[in-house]
């Protein structure tokens, strides 16, 4: 199945703007544009802990690495990233295991 697409929203001094957050895809997993300034805000609502993990692309070695978990503690926020474009991609590949894991996408630039 395709992966579930994360808005990206630009921060900006002058504008202030809700950031709505998506629901953990366990099934399906995210993505979303990568300019090597994204930044994920993880808030796990749950009462156990969950993981994230980024998806890199980028081979080393001959050695394609799979993913960089993250443990996302219980009832915690976490902000992730950045992550460069020569190692992630243009489009960051983002999972989730739980739809306690509540996703929040911004790009520093």
């Amino acid at each position: 199945m395709a992966r579930v697409a994360l808005p990206v929203s630009r921060l900006s001094r002058i504008d202030v703007f809700p950031m709505n957050a998506a629901v953990g895809d366990a099934t399906n997993d995210h993505d979303m544009v990568n300019n090597g300034y994204t930044v994920v805000l993880v808030n796990n609502i749950g009462g156990s802990s969950h993981i994230a993990q980024a998806v890199i692309l980028k081979t080393v070695d001959g050695q394609t690495p799979t993913v960089i978990s993250y443990t996302i503690p219980a009832n915690s926020f976490v902000p992730l990233g950045p992550y460069p474009v020569d190692i992630y991609g243009d489009h960051l590949l983002f999972n989730t295991d739980h739809a306690d894991l509540k996703l929040r996408a911004f790009s520093l630039l």
